[in-house]
């Protein structure tokens, strides 16, 4: 037998709803809810690593055969709970489609170097569309860095597309540390025929290494880097023998080097909206990287070199853009809305200002009263228009100087 509510019971409950809406009802007569995952639950849907996940978890989760995938061979998600974990051994991903290395956050999981010198915590070698963000690497003993990007020899997978994200590499302790992220598709042996596309490093925090982003070798083309800091590094993001570069929204303090862009094959490199702090050169384009741009741009606090700095083991020519606060020898180089600042230091600002076809314009150049006044070189003829600001004043001049240092305002 059917039992139908009776019409009071309708309007009683029509009425109840109306004084105290539906937030009322669900509270009064709960609803039952799916209970969310725990912990171990949701490491068990990536990689299946037991909490609280060890080095030999992870290692035996890459030692599994890989699963079969859209687009070929790949494996789960390998995902890392909060805590600390001691690596003897890099971490490889080889020959993957969309491999993926996830931590509980860039604070929470920290991931301690203890192994050999030339290797990387972290290796994806032939991997299409590589992940890896929200952890912590550091150091026991010197590394050849904190993450490789690269191409292996035999893979039959092209190294395209990675994502770094959220990860802090902090070699700050002292330890040899050469990269913090190396996207270079000949490292290792490599087959150099192969590109090396469309990488992306953003929101990291690098520290303490010699190159923070390393760029390189051949047809490693469109990689960015955005909204990531470098801090205590000898070069923040240097990249060579690779076309189309993009650097945004960027930080560097205490940096050597900020940015080194050369041999640009395929397109230039474009850097923008750039804020660096206690840094001894900003820019270098060099060695023809094509079109170029270097835009909206502070650098306050300067630590310029001294012109008497033999960085390139007696090759006076070459010390001189090696020393320079921005050194600009491709053609077709733009700089706009640039400002250099450097207060009660011993030695000038050098701007080494060649290519043939290149525009400097609204550069501006602050020093204390009594300072060193800037030095400006031109090589290979002068900017098409040379415009820059000593203490608010503009100067505009074509000359073209034929000796080092020349040229002196």
């Amino acid at each position: 037998m059917t039992v139908r509510p009776s019409n009071s019971a309708v309007a009683f409950a029509v009425g109840l709803a109306a004084l105290l809406g539906v937030g009322g009802l669900v509270g009064l007569f709960p609803v039952a809810r799916p209970t969310p995952p725990t912990p171990a639950e949701v490491r068990a849907f990536g990689a299946g690593l037991p909490p609280p996940g060890t080095e030999a978890d992870i290692q035996a989760a890459l030692a599994a055969p890989p699963l079969k995938g859209t687009y070929g061979p790949t494996r789960p998600s390998i995902r890392l709970p909060a805590g600390d974990v001691v690596l003897t051994q890099p971490l490889v991903f080889g020959g993957l489609y969309s491999p993926v290395l996830a931590g509980d956050s860039m604070h929470g999981t920290r991931l301690i170097w203890d192994g050999p010198a030339d290797r990387y915590p972290v290796e994806f070698r032939g991997c299409d569309h590589p992940r890896l963000s929200d952890l912590t690497i550091t150091f026991r003993k010197p590394a050849a860095g904190g993450v490789l990007v690269a191409n292996a020899v035999g893979a039959g997978v092209t190294n395209t597309a990675a994502v770094i994200e959220r990860v802090w590499v902090d070699a700050y302790a002292g330890f040899g540390v050469r990269h913090g992220v190396c996207l270079d598709n000949t490292a290792g042996g490599a087959q150099p025929d192969q590109n090396g596309e469309h990488h992306q490093v953003r929101d990291c925090h690098l520290q303490g290494v010699h190159y923070g982003v390393y760029v390189g070798q051949t047809q490693a083309h469109r990689c960015a880097v955005r909204g990531t800091s470098f801090s205590a590094c000898y070069h923040g993001v240097y990249a060579r023998a690779c076309g189309s570069q993009t650097v945004e929204d960027c930080a560097f303090a205490a940096c050597t080097r900020c940015l080194t862009f050369g041999d640009q094959y395929g397109g230039g490199a474009i850097a923008r909206r750039i804020n660096a702090e206690g840094c001894k050169q900003l820019a270098r384009f060099w060695s023809g990287p094509g079109t170029g741009v270097l835009e909206d741009v502070r650098c306050d606090g300067m630590v310029p070199f001294a012109a008497a700095d033999d960085l390139t083991a007696g090759d006076p020519y070459r010390n001189t853009y090696m020393t320079a606060a921005v050194m600009i020898a491709g053609p077709a180089v733009t700089v706009r809305r640039v400002q250099l600042a450097a207060y009660g230091q011993p030695h000038p600002i050098r701007l080494w200002l060649g290519g043939s076809a290149a525009d400097v314009v609204d550069l501006q150049v602050w020093r204390a009263e009594g300072d060193p006044a800037p030095v400006a070189l031109a090589y290979g003829g002068p900017p098409r228009r040379w415009e820059f600001n000593l203490l608010g004043t503009v100067m505009t001049d074509g000359q073209q100087p034929t000796e080092p240092f020349a040229y002196t305002k």
